[in-house]
């Protein structure tokens, strides 16, 4: 199960508020729910793999893509103390999955 309390320790970087929007640490609430994150320091994307769904997010943008589909964030992807930051929004309603799709034994 996901623990909002373990991430922010573990990363110890906490949200921040921009535009009236709450941004939260991509890579830990990422990793925290079992996805991959890659970044690619040439062209300043973040890449969240699981279960067959690929998000990619370029920062300063509000242009992302899900599995090849265009989606808008209601606030760009912002660098915050080294981190990427996204809206809580985006992220509780992108179609990462949240649990493992292998059956419990």
């Amino acid at each position: 199960m996901f623990d909002a309390l373990e991430a922010y320790d573990r990363f110890n970087v906490p949200p921040v508020i921009k535009s009236s929007h709450t941004l939260i640490p991509v890579r830990a609430i990422t990793e925290g729910l079992g996805a991959t994150v890659n970044w690619d320091e040439a062209t300043i994307a973040v890449t969240i793999t699981k279960n067959g769904v690929t998000v990619v997010l370029i920062l300063g943008s509000t242009e992302v893509t899900v599995n090849g589909a265009k989606m808008n964030l209601d606030v760009p992807a912002l660098l915050i103390s080294n981190r990427t930051f996204v809206p809580l929004r985006f992220l509780s309603a992108a179609p990462i999955p949240t649990t493992s799709s292998i059956p419990a034994a």
